[in-house]
């Protein structure tokens, strides 16, 4: 017991996290399945349908705010369980955006993993993060972060039904990246405060749904003001 609490001081932040999350799947029942929260994410891309071209910058940030919905949403769903489903609908996001179509690696959910290690790869460096470069070198760094911003949105909600004290450093995160962006503090901070009251999963889900609701709100709000 000396030996392992040991070990787990050296370890670095990151590896703690993946530490706890192996830990808290052992104790772990009764999850809530991601697919039954898939449907809530919108699914409307502002695009012309049939238009080859690339979107205008103010609407490109409504698609990179959704490709970070479906991407993280249908890795969580296949290094989980093997399902694709949703990732068809983040491809199509992609291509409206002029990205290369994402994919997952052959190898998926091994038995007993709760999937977590390999979403933190996938987005950490592996394909989930060429598409945050792909979107800055097509638009900018803001289109970037809104992705990656997305992303550890849904991430935050899934892990905290593992141990909330794994989502501390998305949280640190989510707000750097909120608060760079610009992103208005209704949206987002509510979540992270439920996070810092360690509330209940149920209630951190339900504020996760209705950020990404609000965000998806203010950025067509903002495409519409700008005409493009």
């Amino acid at each position: 017991m000396t030996q392992k609490v040991g070990m787990a001081q050296k370890v670095s932040m990151a590896q703690k996290v993946l530490v706890l999350a192996f830990a808290a799947f052992t104790l772990a029942s009764g999850l809530v399945a991601v697919e039954q929260v898939a449907p809530a994410i919108p699914r409307a891309i502002a695009a012309e349908e049939g238009n080859d071209a690339r979107p205008g910058p103010a609407v490109a940030k409504v698609g990179a705010w959704m490709l970070g919905d479906k991407l993280s949403l249908s890795a969580i769903m296949y290094f989980r369980g093997g399902d694709k489903s949703v990732l068809p609908e983040a491809q199509e996001i992609a291509g409206k955006l002029g990205l290369k179509a994402p994919q997952f690696p052959a190898e998926g959910r091994k038995q007993g993993d709760p999937g977590l290690i390999k979403v933190v790869e996938y987005f950490g460096k592996g394909a989930g993060a060429d598409v945050a470069k792909e979107l800055r070198s097509a638009y900018s760094d803001e289109h970037g972060s809104l992705y990656e911003l997305a992303v550890q949105m849904i991430m935050l909600w899934d892990f905290y039904r593992f141990d909330p004290t794994m989502t501390d450093p998305l949280a640190k995160s989510v707000r750097s990246k909120a608060i760079l962006i610009a992103l208005p503090d209704q949206v987002w901070r509510p979540t992270l405060d439920l996070v810092a009251k360690r509330a209940t999963y149920e209630q951190v889900k339900a504020a996760v749904m209705k950020a990404d609701d609000d965000a998806l709100a203010y950025l067509r709000e903002k495409a519409r003001a700008a005409g493009r």
